[in-house]
């Protein structure tokens, strides 16, 4: 606890902990700045005070002489000290909360579904996937998974990254279609209409072409005897 200051050591640039929030994170934000500057044990012990405020420094100002002996001790007592403001540490079955909302997109369900996935530690790929899956709502890509016989984490991201792709194409070229009907409401599909013949049914009626007339026989012999 007494050892020199050691040249050229950055103070550690994180904010200081003040006893009303998760001390873990404390913890982890402290490691990393000291494992860069390459320092002892003793070191890191001497500097973590500058790292407290209000009631953690306060609780660290009273620790009996003698109390502390390394840096690891340090932590454990910190821990425990303020383990009331601990989060909640997630496991698996946080993931079977997470399901996919009736009108909800895929890609926010993957987007909710990995950041809860991201905070659980050692999380084996199986349950991450059998959950995944089991949180998708019924429609063709929960189908497509099951014809594609996907089973891992890593392939279901990469088919719902298709899948949101093409998804989103397909709503492209739709919404173009519209926008060019729109542009021509006059447009018709063809320069053919229908006529009605003496019988009662229809008949197509060709541009220049006479279905029901004496001009329109003569029109139709003279194609036969062509085609003859």
């Amino acid at each position: 606890m007494n050892a020199p200051k050691e040249p050229k050591l950055k103070p550690p640039a994180i904010d200081a902990y003040d006893g009303t929030s998760d001390p873990d994170v404390h913890l982890l934000a402290y490691r990393h700045h000291m494992y860069v500057q390459g320092t002892t044990d003793a070191t890191w012990c001497k500097y973590f005070p500058s790292t407290l405020k209000g009631v953690a420094s306060k609780w660290f100002e009273k620790l009996p002489a003698g109390t502390v002996n390394t840096y690891a001790e340090l932590e454990m007592l910190l821990s425990a000290r303020f383990m009331a403001y601990k989060e909640e540490k997630k496991t698996s079955m946080h993931l079977g909360r997470i399901q996919q909302g009736k009108d909800e997109l895929l890609r926010s369900y993957v987007r909710r579904f990995n950041l809860e996935s991201g905070q659980i530690p050692d999380l084996p790929d199986g349950v991450a996937f059998d959950n995944f899956f089991r949180g998708l709502k019924k429609g063709s890509f929960k189908f497509g998974l099951v014809m594609k016989s996907v089973s891992t984490m890593a392939d279901a991201l990469d088919e719902a990254e298709s899948f949101i792709h093409a998804t989103k194409i397909c709503s492209v070229l739709k919404e173009s279609k519209g926008t060019e009907i729109a542009d021509h409401p006059q447009r018709k599909d063809k320069a053919d209409k229908k006529t009605n013949r003496p019988n009662g049914t229809w008949a197509i009626e060709k541009k220049g072409y006479h279905a029901n007339t004496s001009q329109g026989a003569e029109e139709r012999t003279a194609i036969r005897q062509r085609e003859v």
